[in-house]
């Protein structure tokens, strides 16, 4: 679980294709700039990701150097100056309150492209992102789940499927309106 300082919500992310590039970059961007590691963890297949936080020149300038330290091992990286309050949340594993009338479902081979794809989403239409899987047990695909009325739903699919396609990282996107009640408690797990 992320545990966030209220209010700050720049967030930087690195995805690397070997654990050992991982722990050099990981020491590259903390002597960088005062920065807060949210998340770090080794992905299946052997993928490095860090997530991190601090203002927005800190940040932008750790993911710079991290990137330039091994670049021949970076699959993926984002910066997100303003990242959604939604998005936020659901990082973080607060509990979110919702009415079923659509989900929405996108799942992306790539950690961080499954969270930039959920802040495009949210940022599309009047949605609200309910979970993020990141990787963990999946064989380093993530999905994000999201909720709304069926045109929001839809409408945020498509900005977030174009996204990680433009990425290469799309591996499906699902619309599934009317959801069977049974199904709420279980869209904040797997």
């Amino acid at each position: 679980m992320i545990d966030h300082n209220e209010g700050v919500r720049v967030l930087g992310g690195i995805e690397l294709d070997s654990v050992a590039a991982g722990a050099q970059v990981l020491d590259t961007m903390a002597k960088k700039a005062p920065i807060r590691f949210l998340d770090v963890r080794t992905v299946c297949p052997g993928k490095y990701v860090v997530l991190f936080t601090g203002d927005e020149a800190s940040v932008e300038a750790s993911l710079t150097d991290g990137a330039q330290i091994r670049p021949e091992c970076v699959l993926n990286w984002l910066y997100i100056p303003t990242l959604h309050e939604s998005v936020w949340a659901a990082l973080g594993g607060a509990e979110v309150d919702y009415e079923l009338d659509a989900v929405g479902i996108l799942e992306s081979f790539s950690t961080l492209g499954a969270i930039e794809a959920a802040d495009v989403s949210v940022k599309a239409a009047g949605v609200t992102v309910v979970h993020i899987r990141r990787g963990d047990e999946m064989g380093g695909k993530s999905s994000v789940k999201l909720v709304g009325p069926l045109s929001e739903v839809e409408a945020s699919l498509e900005a977030g499927a174009q996204l990680l396609q433009d990425k290469s990282s799309l591996c499906k996107q699902i619309v599934i309106p009317r959801p069977h009640v049974d199904l709420g408690p279980h869209l904040t797990r797997g």
